[in-house]
């Protein structure tokens, strides 16, 4: 009983996806219905409806065949051009050439703005009269055409957190990525202790209204945060990419500032949906100005992007949890310098005192060194969160042993000489006993690293490190 149960319901099935195929139903159902019930209307309520509702789809191409009238009557079977542009000339008269031989205008009064020129509407809508004559359903239909090709949304969207030690290049790993996509479609933000869900999503501020009647008194307006321009700037724009870029993503509370956000970081993995949001949230504050939204619940579209940046050190100010964790693949940003090849980024000469002499050391060899002594086990053994990366100093020719100085020496000694817990093997000369003694030692241009670094240095160079 149960297989033969199954066989009708796979067959019902079938037939209503077949239905929905015919009728052109999918993900904008509702805005295919209300163009359905746009036959029933009087012409001027007709006119301007279904210029209402095709709005947010009108792109130049389309606003050419809409004033063109050899256009306009190929696909959508008007006799005239559907809107004429009176930006210029804002008094509807005869000059605009919207009356015919007998005086009778063809345009309504009324003005529509679209993409910031005004535009007057055909009057001449005619369904299954004067002969069964219908320009009508042609109309709708090329509009239906329109929508489901600006539809045909790109997929591909994914969440990443991009992690390793401070001054590995994430950022720099990221810009990479992205260096081709416009500026419009990538919103960037960094977390700190301090950002809020409101600061993330939006939220309600006082505006002081500047000008009409009610001049000098203050509204409260729903102020967008970056998530929710994001999401909107990836919506309307379906066959683009569009990316959220979040910087320091650990430094922030992830699951405070996501909040009810949080459900829609889980994507399905393939069919129909493909990279959208599997489940979604009910937020009619951050849906409204959403045209393709018109039941108050957002997703994330597949073509929005979200990459965030995590420094492994163990000085981040909050953890995320597993929960959070899993929704985002993790992609490793090594130590090692970029390119693999020489020439090197961000690579200066740099001069040290070995006891005996100043010696030439180049930063890429220098960080190497540093990083190999931090972590090993037969050095200070402090791991790989100790580490530090080729961007921790960007070097321009400028004040570098400054830089040096302040950036440098400062996290050696602070975060790297006063946490380990060997008395055997240290990283500065004995001579220095505090910070003050390193700062103006290397100031001096004194020795400053101990005889094992130098000896690691030319382990280094030897490949033997």
């Amino acid at each position: 009983m149960d297989i033969v149960e199954n066989k009708v319901k796979n067959e019902i099935s079938k037939k209503m996806d077949l239905i929905k195929q015919l009728l052109n139903i999918n993900e904008n159902g509702d805005i295919y219905s209300e163009i359905n019930k746009l036959l029933n209307l009087d012409n001027k309520e007709f006119a301007f409806k279904s210029i209402e509702i095709f709005k947010p789809y009108i792109n130049n191409e389309v606003l050419n065949i809409l004033t063109t009238h050899t256009l306009c009557n190929t696909y959508t079977k008007h006799v005239r051009p559907i809107l004429v542009d009176v930006t210029e000339n804002v008094i509807h008269n005869e000059n605009i050439n919207t009356l015919d031989d007998k005086g009778r205008s063809r345009y309504y009064f009324d003005y529509i703005n679209i993409n910031e020129k005004f535009y007057i509407i055909s009057n001449d809508w005619y369904y299954k009269t004067r002969n069964n004559y219908d320009n009508r359903t042609p109309y709708l239909e090329f509009i239906k055409d329109v929508i489901m090709k600006s539809e045909e949304r790109v997929n591909g969207g994914y969440n990443v957190i991009y992690y390793g030690v401070p001054g590995t290049g994430k950022s720099y790993a990221i810009d990479k990525l992205l260096k081709d996509v416009k500026n419009e479609n990538k919103y960037r933000i960094t977390f700190h202790p301090e950002y809020t869900y409101n600061d993330f999503v939006g939220q309600l501020l006082p505006t002081i209204i500047k000008e009409g009647e009610h001049k000098g008194d203050i509204t409260y307006d729903f102020q967008k945060g970056p998530f929710t321009l994001a999401l909107e700037k990836a919506y309307n724009t379906p066959r683009e990419n569009v990316y959220l870029i979040i910087e320091e993503m650990s430094r922030g509370n992830c699951a405070a500032i996501f909040g009810d956000i949080f459900q829609l970081l889980d994507r399905v993995k393939e069919g129909d949906n493909k990279d959208w949001s599997r489940y979604s949230v009910y937020n009619e504050v951050i849906a409204k100005d959403i045209t393709r939204i018109n039941d108050g619940k957002i997703k994330i579209p597949s073509n929005l992007y979200i990459i965030g940046t995590v420094n492994t050190s163990d000085q981040n100010v909050f953890v995320m949890d597993t929960a959070f964790k899993r929704r985002f693949e993790w992609k490793y940003i090594s130590t090692k310098p970029v390119p693999s090849n020489k020439p090197y980024l961000n690579n200066v000469t740099l001069s040290f005192n070995n006891g005996k002499e100043n010696i030439g050391i180049n930063w890429i060899d220098l960080y190497g060194v540093l990083n190999k002594f931090i972590a090993s086990s037969e050095k200070l053994g402090l791991g790989e969160d100790k580490q530090i990366g080729q961007f921790l100093i960007e070097f321009n020719g400028e004040n570098d042993k400054e830089k040096i100085q302040n950036k440098l020496l400062h996290y050696l000694w602070f975060d790297i000489q006063e946490a380990t817990y060997k008395t055997d093997i240290r990283l500065f000369d004995n001579s220095i006993t505090c910070f003050s003694d390193l700062y103006d030692k290397y100031e001096n241009s004194e020795k400053i690293f101990s005889d094992d670094f130098f000896d690691s240095i030319n382990d280094w160079y030897n490949n033997n490190l």
